[in-house]
Parts: structure tokens; sequence; C-alpha cells
């Protein structure tokens, strides 16, 4: 085969096939991938050391210990490249890299060990720059060495091992954008290190590489998570080809997840759920081992929303915060032991009002579309910042002049509105005498027209100007038994199935009794009328923490859709023909001014579940 030819790989030319060597295992004892404790020593503490933010790659030289050795220079076009690990006059392999010569039998001194090789992209001022990381996977060392250069002179970064544990052991500490695994290894085969790369990286695309002969099993790789198979001897065109249709497909499943995740965090509502949104989003998106948004308070900085779980103190979290806010742009920290923090800071009109802050797992480098998915995350979270205090703003404003017109409105209907109770009454008592049943029914539909327009005018007064909480040692569960007892009447009618499961671990609880069975009746009545008769009522109450309360309604009603959802708790907005809009806006202030939360589950066609988080003793 022609040097410089399109089909690189195994077999040498003018000759037979190439023997693979023998392959010598690497283990942490022996040197060759230092163990963690030794490699990155001590633990987070004192003050976070800033480092140069950005996304440009570091030097593999900067790399985690025992992952970085050399990078071998490139051919140029039509020539070729001594290859700096083995000596003189040895044979040309067809990629183009000459062989030096090494007596047969010898064994590498590096076999088994993940070396890093950094990607040929040449910049306009002379340097070598890698865009993509590689992971290479195969216990033939020619066959390593022949993908490693090819990949090298694409643009990627390459990590390559002929032993797959020490590849499991380079995801734990390092992210990459793609993998190249042969399907025949010991002592674990493609298939089954495919299943343990996903366990660590879930959305690391597999190419599985294979023989003419296992092209069946190879096709079996794939239905078990692979996302496809190359073939040896390699075709650089259908090396080429399917690289770039890994790395696409992986770019736009981050994209899809990216946007959902944001179209979420614009359309879920108050400041604690959009961050925490913003908390889940940054995690998942940017793979990350725990997402923590602050914000300022105080002249502090107070963690509001946190996803996943880590050992690193919050404090030090804090200090990364601190740090990247300090700059008004991202920041990555690290720790004494090298653990590295990366930080964007929350800019409200120009003003740092917290920050993001995400641990990468291990000891991994953050990558330049990190910092993207990071800073994003952050604009996000400020802007929902901003809204919410405009949008307290505004209401505070609302509710003031709502509550003047309500307190007038009140004084100007209540006393109309009683004369007509009172002669409703009376008429419906002259006609039961006369025996004129139609009248006793016109009279009764007036008694509960004018009853509606009087509990509208409570309604429009309490919400404008809510009364002040009287806190009292109340039984938590009692108050719901009650409220259940209160709407038998319509569980009968509509001939519903109640169930009714409380916790009886949950003790009292420090609350306004009468405001809160607003609440909850609110929730009861609206979950039956969302019901078709002989649905299922569910109410449950359990603990939640030292000093929390959790109480749901669920029902099996219609549901509601995201419109619905989203609009739920505006003042005035129904879908009941009779509704006064004022229910769920009600029951929702209440909890709030207990210092609460309130979540909603619905799906059209498959019922709805709100859910209430009370603490028991007073605001946490």
């Amino acid at each position: 085969m022609a040097r410089g030819a399109a089909a690189v790989g195994c077999r040498a030319p003018g000759g037979g096939s190439r023997q693979p060597r023998p392959r010598q295992l690497a283990t942490r004892g022996s040197g060759r991938l230092p163990a963690r404790a030794a490699r990155l020593p001590g633990r987070p503490g004192g003050s976070p050391r800033p480092l140069r933010p950005g996304p440009a790659p570091r030097r593999p030289e900067e790399l985690a210990a025992g992952l970085c050795r050399r990078s071998p220079r490139l051919r140029p076009p039509g020539g070729t490249v001594p290859d700096e690990r083995v000596g003189a006059g040895g044979p040309r392999l067809a990629c183009g890299v000459e062989r030096a010569p090494q007596a047969r039998g010898r064994r590498r001194t590096d076999a088994g060990r993940p070396r890093a090789v950094e990607g040929a992209r040449q910049g306009d001022g002379g340097t070598v720059t890698p865009s993509r990381s590689a992971l290479l996977v195969d216990d033939d060392a020619h066959i390593l060495e022949v993908l490693e250069m090819r990949l090298s002179a694409m643009g990627f970064a390459v990590t390559a091992t002929q032993d797959p544990e020490e590849a499991l052991a380079a995801l734990g500490t390092r992210g990459f954008d793609v993998a190249l695994v042969d399907l025949r290894m010991e002592p674990m085969d493609g298939i089954a290190f495919t299943r343990a790369a996903h366990g660590l990286q879930a959305r690391l695309p597999v190419l599985i590489m294979t023989a003419h002969g296992t092209i069946e099993n190879a096709v079996q790789a794939v239905k078990e998570g692979a996302f496809d198979f190359l073939t040896k001897p390699f075709v650089t065109e259908e090396l080429r080809s399917k690289l770039a249709r890994a790395l696409s497909e992986r770019r736009w499943a981050r994209d899809r997840n990216l946007l959902r995740t944001v179209g979420e965090t614009l359309t879920s509502g108050p400041i604690d759920r959009v961050l925490h949104v913003v908390a889940e989003g940054t995690m998942e998106t940017t793979e990350t081992e725990r997402a923590v948004v602050f914000l300022r308070e105080d002249g502090r900085l107070v963690p509001k929303a946190t996803a996943g779980a880590s050992a690193t103190p919050l404090d030090w979290l804090a200090g990364a915060a601190e740090a990247a806010m300090a700059r008004n742009e991202s920041t990555t920290v690290t720790g004494a032991d090298g653990r590295l923090t990366l930080a964007a800071p929350l800019l409200v009109r120009g003003t740092a009002e917290g920050a993001v802050v995400v641990e990468n797992p291990s000891y991994v480098i953050a990558t330049g579309e990190d910092v993207d998915l990071l800073r994003l995350f952050a604009a996000q979270a400020a802007v929902a910042l901003n809204n919410a205090r405009e949008l307290s703003r505004l209401r505070s404003g609302a509710l003031a002049a709502l509550g003047r017109v309500a307190s007038q409105v009140a004084h100007e209907l209540n006393n109309p509105l009683g004369g007509l109770a009172l002669y409703a009454r009376v008429l419906e008592e002259r006609f039961a005498k006369a025996g004129d049943e139609e009248g006793v029914q016109l009279t009764r539909k007036v008694e509960r027209a004018v009853k509606h327009l009087g509990e509208l005018v409570t309604d429009i007064t309490a919400y404008g100007r809510p009364p002040e909480l009287k806190r009292e040692e109340i039984p938590a569960n009692a108050l719901i038994e009650e409220c259940l007892s209160l709407v038998q009447d319509r569980v009968a009618d509509k001939q519903i199935r109640v169930v009714s499961n409380l916790d009886a671990a949950v003790g009292s609880m420090l609350a306004d009794a009468r405001e809160l069975k607003k609440v909850y009746l609110n929730l009861l009545v609206n979950a039956l009328d969302a019901m078709e008769p002989h649905g299922t009522l569910t109410v449950r109450s359990r603990s939640a923490g030292e000093n929390g309360l959790e109480v749901s309604v669920e029902d099996t009603g219609c549901g509601m859709d995201a419109e619905t959802r989203a609009r739920m708790f505006d003042l005035f907005f129904t879908t009941k023909a009779n509704g006064t809009g004022l229910g769920m806006a009600i029951a929702r202030s209440v909890v709030d001014r207990h210092g609460g939360r309130l979540a909603v589950d619905s799906e059209p066609g498959r019922g709805t579940r709100i859910r209430i988080e009370l603490p028991l003793r007073g605001t946490p």
C-alpha cells in the first residue's frame, strides 16, 4: 500500500499481517498512572485561588499526572514523521509514520499506559491547539499508534491506552468528546466497557472497532449503547465521517437539553423555582457533581438553590462565587488538592448580585462549552432575579391599590347585598306558604347569586389587605381532617373515593389555622370539581426534614395544560363557569406568608397533584 493511502491501520506494506505485541497491563501501583491520593494531595481549604478564566485548553504537561507523555510531530503533507517512541529502521506503516529499528519481542515500556497527545489544529499565529478530546482503547499497540496519529492530525487531543481499566480511570477524571474502543479486549470487552463508560459519562459517544469477522458482535454493541462501529482496516473518510456524526449528534443532544431547560427557566415563575431550575439545568448540561446558586443578602452570600451533592464545604464554593463577583466574569478556582471549581457572576444591571458555581467531577478541566453554558445559566438567573424584584415592586403597588379599592367596594356593596339577601329569604318564605314551587326556586337562585357576590367582595378584600397571621399551636393532621369533613357532601354527591394517608408522626405546628383552612378547602374543592363521578381523591401528609410538613392533594380529574398551569395563580384567572379566579391566588399568598412553598404537577387527562411545604415552627 502506498504511503499516505486512504486505508490505514493494521497491515504493513509488502508483507503479511502484523502480529499484535504482548500487552503489558498498567496498574496504579506501577507508577504508570499514579493513584489519586498521591497525585492530588490535600483537601479544599483557605481562600480559593483564582486562575485565568476562559475556554483555552491546557497543554498536556498541565493535565493530570499519568495522562500526559509526549506530543509526536505531525506528518507534513506527503511526508513522514519519525516515531519518537521506538528506535530507527523499522517498517514503514501506511499512515506515513517512519518506524525506527526495534528488536523483535521487545516490550514497550509504556504499554498499557494512557498517554495524551495534542491534536494538530494550526492557528494563524502558528500555535497548535486541540479542539476536541478523544479516548482510544485497543490492546493492539500498532493500531493504537496509527489511530493516535490520525486523530491528532484531525485536531483531537488524544488519550490512548491498551488497558480498559486505565481508560475507565481516565474517564473518571476527565471529560471526553468521543471514545474509540476495540471490541475484543481482555479482561473487559468493548460492550462491557461501553456500559461502564456510560455510567461515568452518560452522553459519551462510543465507536466500537472490529474486524470484518465480528460485524454481528459490533451490531450487538450498537444495540447495547455504542454509537456506531468501525471496521478494520480503517478508511480515513469513514473514520472522519463517523467521528463528525458522533460529535454532531452529541452537540445536538446537549443543545436540545439546554433549550428545554432554559425554556423551563423562563416560564417557571417565582424566583425560588427559577433558581432551582437554573441549578438543576447547570449541573445537567455541564455534567458536574454539584451546582449552587448564591445570592447576596445582608452583605453575605447565601446559597439559594442547590443541585447534586459533594463533600466540599459550601464556604469553599462561596469563596469561588466571591472571586467571580469581584472580577465580574467567569472564574476558575482551585483548591489545595487541585480540585477545580468554576463560577460565573449574576450581573443585574451591571452589578454582581450573586453567582452560579459548579464543581467539576474529580479534577476535570472545564471546556469552552462548559464556560459558555455556565455564563448562559448565570445570565438567565440574573434576568429572573431582576424580573422577580420588578414584579415584587409592581405587585406591592398593585396590592396597595387593590386594598384601597376593595375597602371602598366592600363598604359600598356589603349593605345593599345584605338587604338583597334578607329580601330574598322573605320572598322564599311567602312563595313557600303560597305553594309556588317555581317562585321558591327562583328566590333560591337569587340568594346564591347574592352569596357569591358577598364572597367575591370578601376575597378581594382579603387578597388586597391580607390579615396579619395569628400563629398558634395546632395539630397539623387534625386541621386537614376537619377540612375533609367539610367537603363530605360534595364527595357523596359525586361518589368520590377518598384516600387519606396522614402520617401519625406529624405532630403540631405553629400556624394560623383560619388561613390554612382556606388553602386546604380551596385545594379540595378544586380537586372535586375537576373529577367525574367515581374518581379518587388522595390526601397525604408527612414530615419533611426536622422542621417541615408536606401536604399533598391529588385527584384523577382532567388535569391542566401548560397555559393553565402558567396562569393558575393569576388574579381573576379561572376555568370554572362560576369561579372568581381568587382561590389559588389567595392559597399561594397564605402559603408564602407562612414561609412555605406550593408546587403543581399536572398533565391533561392525567389528573393534578398539588404539594404544599410548610415549616412546623415558623419561617425557616
